[in-house]
């Protein structure tokens, strides 16, 4: 893909992130277009409609997570992995909206899912994490730890969801050390 498609795919799914993020997913797309300066075709080349531009949205995210937790084929810890889904739900609220509306069929989100677990499990295994945490949690527990983190979606704006992680986190890392 040429340097300039790809700034422009990035621009447009910055500008999706940002109105999605202040005005929810079911926005026109056009406000999008509009947001990142490019036209309509534009946005349609590059997204045949708001599912196509909410996966690539999904995949972006995963990749910024596998990106800073797996770094030289050794994975962070998951307390890292757990920090990273919070400061995400702080940040860009958007896609725990998609992850919540979308079902078991849409193959996008399947693949999703088992990509974050395959994230969660090298974290899992990660040498940080030997002898701290329960012994019955595995990688698929943390698709529950995420929408449980899920309720830092509750604040109003970034300064309460901030204020509301630090609490839901005390919470959960309560639950997940050894006794």
């Amino acid at each position: 893909m040429r340097r300039d498609a790809v700034e422009r795919r990035a621009r447009l799914l910055d500008a999706a992130e940002t109105e999605f993020t202040q005005r929810g997913i079911n926005i026109p797309l056009e406000s999008v277009a509009e947001r990142a300066g490019v036209g309509i075709g534009t946005f349609y080349r590059n997204f045949p409609d708001r599912q196509a531009l909410l996966d690539a949205l999904l995949d972006r995210s995963l990749a910024r997570m596998e990106n800073q937790l797996i770094d030289d084929e050794k994975a962070k810890s998951v307390y890292d992995l757990i920090e990273h889904i919070a400061e995400s739900l702080v940040m860009s609220p958007v896609l725990s909206e998609y992850w919540r509306s979308t079902g078991k069929t849409q193959e996008a989100a399947n693949l999703a899912r088992d990509r974050f677990i395959r994230i969660a499990d090298r974290c899992l295994k990660a040498e940080p994490n030997e002898g701290h945490l329960r012994s019955d949690i595995v990688a698929e527990d943390f698709l529950l730890i995420s929408s449980m983190l899920g309720g830092i979606l509750c604040g109003r704006d970034m300064k309460e969801r901030e204020k509301i992680k630090e609490r839901v986190l005390s919470f959960l890392y309560t639950g997940i050390l050894k006794e």
